[in-house]
């Protein structure tokens, strides 16, 4: 087991809503349609991807430390989240773990939205996903009785029994 980083680029107004989302490698993933809707300019696409790339950094050098990243080629890889939305932070962590020549990368989510899987699915082997929605405007804690996001602190301490 390791982990991998990735975040949405927030709309601006609405950190809440992501435009996009970059992985740990810089692999850059912009829903185009979304941002003319929002009539994003460069200045604010690039504003944006400028302050996610800080907090990549920030958040590897605290979560994964030093540890090297694992050895992936001709390996099977199965990527966990707790939902998709747009599905366009997983596709940035599929399309950054391709470049490591997994023998296969599957997908394993308790739920998605359809957009979502449609988006994600010519690129992986497999998916597993038991709650599909249907929704226009799906939230990923919508799918949960309840919800709330974990402190940096209570990730610490769940990943302490991971990597000793």
């Amino acid at each position: 087991m390791d982990l991998i980083i990735v975040r949405k680029i927030p709309i601006p107004d609405n950190p809440e809503a992501g435009f996009g989302s970059i992985s740990w490698d810089g692999e850059v993933m912009i829903n185009r349609r979304l941002v003319q809707q929002l009539q994003l300019n460069e200045a604010e696409i690039d504003s944006a991807i400028q302050k996610v790339r800080l907090e990549l950094t920030r958040r590897m050098e605290k979560f994964r430390g030093k540890r090297p990243f694992p050895q992936l080629k001709d390996r099977t890889v199965i990527t966990v989240d707790d939902g998709l939305a747009s599905g366009y932070t997983m596709l940035s962590a599929v399309n950054s773990i391709r470049k490591y020549s997994p023998s296969a990368v599957i997908i394993a989510v308790p739920t998605a939205s359809t957009s979502a899987l449609e988006l994600v699915s010519p690129q992986v082997d497999k998916i597993f996903c038991l709650n599909v929605r249907d929704k226009m405007m799906f939230a990923v804690a919508d799918a949960y009785q309840e919800w709330y996001d974990l402190s940096e602190e209570e990730v610490l301490e769940i990943l302490k029994g991971f990597f000793r």
